[in-house]
């Protein structure tokens, strides 16, 4: 069990996105009624997402996502705790446009998740205005389109 547990093995198996549906079930079993395990495999995660280039995302989002809905007691705290580490990244590398862009467009694609949409919400102050004055491309910009589906008011 400790192979599995393992940093170096669940960084292999997510990076090299082989089977990702297999291993967003694994993760999910191993972060089941477990808040712990769930910051344990969400820290690996987010890492993942900020050390790679945005062409690395797609097994880390599948992973993320998988987490992210998994039904329990604990998906509110995992989901916060989650979208907390994943804003923060957001917001550490701004500068690097497709990375933003494909963050955020999966933020867009955990909209159904009614918990996504109540962190999204209360925690607006954190993400809403530093997207937006980082976004040039007004109106067409997926912060604009969060923003519009969260039914958030800028005025």
């Amino acid at each position: 069990m400790d192979l599995i547990l393992s940093n170096i093995f669940l960084e292999s198996i997510i990076l090299e996105g082989i089977n990702n549906l297999a291993t967003s079930k694994i993760l999910g079993h191993i972060c089941f009624q477990n808040f712990e395990s769930s910051k344990y495999i969400i820290d690996i995660l987010t890492t993942g997402i900020n050390k790679y280039d945005y062409d690395r995302y797609e097994p880390y989002f599948i992973c993320l996502k998988y987490l992210i809905e998994l039904q329990d007691s604990t998906q509110e705290d995992r989901t916060d705790f989650a979208l907390k580490k994943f804003i923060k990244i957001i917001n550490k590398n701004l500068k690097y446009k497709k990375a933003t862009f494909m963050c955020i467009k999966f933020l867009v694609d955990l909209l159904p998740n009614e918990p996504v949409q109540k962190y999204l919400v209360s925690s607006s102050e954190d993400w809403v205005d530093i997207w937006l004055q980082m976004d040039n491309d007004k109106g067409s910009s997926m912060t604009e389109v969060l923003i519009k589906k969260l039914g958030l008011n800028l005025e």
